[in-house]
């Protein structure tokens, strides 16, 4: 089984002569993809891009927004050689994610902080598509996720200008909440699912806003980001 996890986080890319503005995001790829004849494993591709717009308070205090979109992909082959046999399942999941960052200590070009991130995610009911017979249509469950959570991290500053994010998601803390709805002839059926604690012992991994059911569904212990400074 081939995988691809890529989590570059470019984050903080400033666009102004004082520095206070700050314009970036994040871009997540993943992919993990079934070899052709291995029937029993999906393969699925996941992208995220959340652009992100914030502002310094002072030095030590920035707020800010990203607005963005995670793409899931999953093809299902059924079992045929020909690629034109299989079934696949396409989502969007839209975010909306205010969060506040914190300065605590510097040590020469070091720079610790911590970020409180809310998340909040929408995602409509999937489209899917069974290439065997020929046939479109949607799906009938869609999702609102709502997520907060407090990560460290450290800045280094490579020159005035430019400077590297390392996200410490090993060390992070995490709230979710997940609420399903399933359309039936019979009626709407609403589940909620609540989960909390370290984000080290999460099966998914909310990247600056995107919550469990978004992007790669993969933890990592640290996610780098790139500032740049005009």
């Amino acid at each position: 089984m081939k995988k691809i996890l890529l989590t570059l986080a470019l984050a903080a890319f400033a666009m102004t002569t004082n520095a206070q503005l700050v314009i970036g995001g994040n871009i997540g790829f993943d992919h993990d993809g079934n070899s052709r004849g291995d029937y029993s494993t999906n393969a699925t591709t996941t992208f995220s891009i959340m652009p992100k717009i914030g502002y310094w308070l002072n030095e030590d205090m920035q707020v800010g927004i990203q607005l963005g979109v995670n793409y899931d992909y999953t093809r299902t082959y059924d079992g045929d050689n020909n690629n034109d046999h299989y079934y696949s399942t396409t989502q969007l999941e839209w975010r909306f994610a205010p969060y506040f960052r914190y300065n605590f200590a510097r040590w020469n070009k070091f720079t610790a902080f911590c970020e409180a991130q809310l998340g909040i995610g929408i995602t409509p009911k999937s489209s899917w598509k069974n290439a065997t017979t020929d046939k479109d249509g949607n799906g009938n469950v869609s999702n609102l996720n709502i997520n907060f959570n407090v990560v460290p991290g450290v800045n280094y500053a490579l020159t005035e200008k430019i400077s590297l994010d390392a996200y410490l998601d090993i060390f992070g803390l995490y709230y979710s909440l997940d609420k399903t709805t399933t359309e039936n002839p019979t009626g709407d059926v609403i589940t909620r699912n609540h989960n909390w604690g370290l984000m080290a012992n999460m099966n998914a991994q909310p990247l600056l806003g995107v919550g469990a059911t978004g992007l790669t569904g993969h933890f990592t212990f640290v996610r780098i980001g790139f500032n740049y400074a005009f």
